[in-house]
């Protein structure tokens, strides 16, 4: 706006799209972006008059309804290191990642999944199943 200086950070968001982040949930603000290329779906909820998306359990139609996602039992948790570690459900891909969100391991549908050389601590798992990403959390010792 006029009257404002240019800010020092380069962006306030991604300059990469996440993995865990599906495209469509993706948003394409700030640098190196051009200015009102992209949106958020705040934009799409107030274009449609849909005010109330994602609140207070009401649904949009952008929104994601977990009553129907797909249970997944992960275990043994607390894992350990070189034992397998088993997942009740079908996946295709797997990332470890610390708590940072950093990727440490990718396993593509790896049977047995076996927990890998990581130090001590909490990692999510992120899994790829059905075209859904989901996040769980395991403690290795």
């Amino acid at each position: 706006p006029a009257g404002t200086n240019n800010l020092t950070d380069s962006s306030y968001f991604f300059t990469n799209q996440p993995i865990s982040i599906p495209s469509g949930y993706y948003a394409s603000i700030g640098t190196p972006n051009a200015m009102n290329s992209g949106s958020i779906p705040a934009t799409y909820y107030h274009a449609t008059s849909n005010y109330f998306a994602e609140s207070c359990g009401y649904n949009s139609d952008l929104s994601i309804d977990v009553s129907k996602k797909e249970k997944f039992v992960v275990y043994p948790n607390p894992a350990h290191l070189g034992k397998e570690l088993i997942i009740d459900g079908n996946w295709q891909q797997l990332y470890w990642m610390d708590i940072s969100g950093r990727v440490l391991e990718e396993n593509v549908n790896t049977q047995p999944l076996i927990v890998p050389n990581l130090a001590p601590g909490v990692y999510h798992l992120l899994i790829l199943a059905e075209s859904v990403w989901r996040n769980e959390v395991v403690v290795v010792e």
